[in-house]
């Protein structure tokens, strides 16, 4: 599920011996000799969306509950991560691509 609002990445915590960022790291810190990024999980949007109403359709408790997440993200942003301090944005968002 997205991770970020109006976004359709999904986030996989990558943590390594490695120093250097990924390259396709959205964010990262380094940690006592670990260094950990939030990596970007690219989905195609339209099949994800056309899954989960095939298994969660208008009406079902799960649709009320993630639909919406599904096609807008989240409340929070990418910003919002990097706010608070050591961690460092390494790459900026794609912007979505809603069609």
């Amino acid at each position: 599920m997205p991770n970020f609002r109006d976004t359709s990445l999904g986030v996989l915590t990558r943590i390594s011996v490695r120093a250097d960022a990924p390259l396709d790291s959205l964010y990262g810190i380094d940690l006592g000799g670990l260094r950990c990024d939030a990596l970007p999980i690219r989905l195609d949007e339209r099949a994800w969306q056309r899954r989960f109403l095939r298994n969660w359709p208008i009406g079902t408790d799960a649709h009320a509950s993630y639909f919406a997440r599904i096609m807008h993200g989240p409340d929070f942003e990418l910003t919002q991560v990097i706010a608070g301090g050591g961690v460092r944005q390494t790459a900026l968002l794609p912007q979505p691509s809603r069609d």
